[in-house]
């Protein structure tokens, strides 16, 4: 309906430029994200943090998590929360998405209403430097907690890419990256299922993480005890892998989960949750990629597909 549609933009429009940020109001709200902070104190956001340090030692990311430190929470003013928003909530960095069932020549008109006035109430102000990543070499990274009842092991590789924004040549290495991901997460399964290995579950990713940093890495869950037996085998699956290659049973396994995947996307489209829908077109926004529907997906991937081979 036009007047939820309405209400529900000028929500948005408060949180892009209306909100007050009175003193009063941080005060009662310093209390509130003091305790979640204390809150958050785990032995798995410990790690969290501390793998973070050992990575990107010389990555703001590292040094800059969003809860805060405790000594400038306790000295926010109202004023310095107003001067960052002022500065960082702006026309030229906001993008609104609505998706649901409604008339978008009323959508355009209510957005005209509500946003036509949208200005800067202050100058701009630069993005902090992103850091460098220096690691050569090897290096091992080892954090005890001793409220963990397991033990995780890995090997893992970071590199700083450029910000780029996505093409079809760059999305289609990304999935065949996928593809040899899904092929050697399939021969860990294998060895958790038969229980032939001395860890507990496995797993293989890679991708880019906060558009600047590559990464790539395989880890397990194990017993404390296990961890030496572990890391071997982490190793020696990566290693057959890239120095052998996959078998074209395989190949063909993975091929098919993909196209089922793909199909069945296709047949779910009419039945997508809003929400849902908007938090992807947000997320490919963030991460300047192409936001595609399942059939234009299943187009684009099926291409792919046909076009590898195993190679023996």
């Amino acid at each position: 309906k036009k007047e939820s549609l309405d209400k529900g933009l000028l929500i948005v429009e408060e949180f892009a430029g209306g909100a007050l940020l009175l003193d009063s109001e941080v005060e009662r709200e310093r209390k509130v994200v003091i305790a979640e902070k204390r809150s958050r104190d785990s032995s798995s956001y410990r790690t969290f943090v501390s793998a973070m340090k050992f990575k990107f030692p010389d990555v703001a990311v590292s040094r800059r998590f969003p809860i805060g430190e405790t000594e400038v929470l306790e000295k926010m003013t109202g004023k310095k929360l107003r001067d960052f928003y002022q500065a960082r909530y702006r026309p030229e960095k906001i993008v609104l998405v609505i998706v649901g069932d409604f008339d978008s020549k009323t959508a355009i008109s209510l957005i005209g209403e509500r946003f036509s006035a949208f200005s800067p109430k202050s100058p701009a102000k630069p993005d902090p430097p992103f850091g460098d990543i220096n690691h050569k070499g090897i290096k091992a990274f080892y954090h005890y907690e001793k409220e963990e009842g397991s033990t995780s092991v890995g090997i893992e590789i970071v590199n700083k890419s450029e910000e780029e924004a996505e093409t079809s040549e760059i999305r289609g290495k990304r999935f065949i990256t996928d593809i040899a991901d899904r092929i050697v997460q399939n021969r860990l399964d294998a060895m958790v299922r038969k229980k032939k290995a001395p860890f507990t579950s496995a797993s293989i990713s890679s991708g880019n993480y906060l558009r600047r940093i590559q990464y790539a890495g395989i880890s397990a869950d194990c017993s404390p005890e296990n961890w030496e037996k572990s890391i071997p085998i982490l190793e020696q699956t990566l290693r057959s892998a890239l120095e052998y290659g996959f078998t074209h049973r395989e190949f063909e396994r993975v091929k098919k989960d993909f196209t089922t995947m793909l199909d069945n996307a296709v047949k779910q489209e009419s039945t997508r949750d809003s929400q849902v829908l908007a938090n992807e077109i947000i997320w490919h926004i963030n991460n300047h990629k192409v936001f595609q529907s399942p059939l234009q997906e299943k187009e684009f991937y099926s291409s792919v597909l046909k076009s590898i081979d195993i190679k023996i």
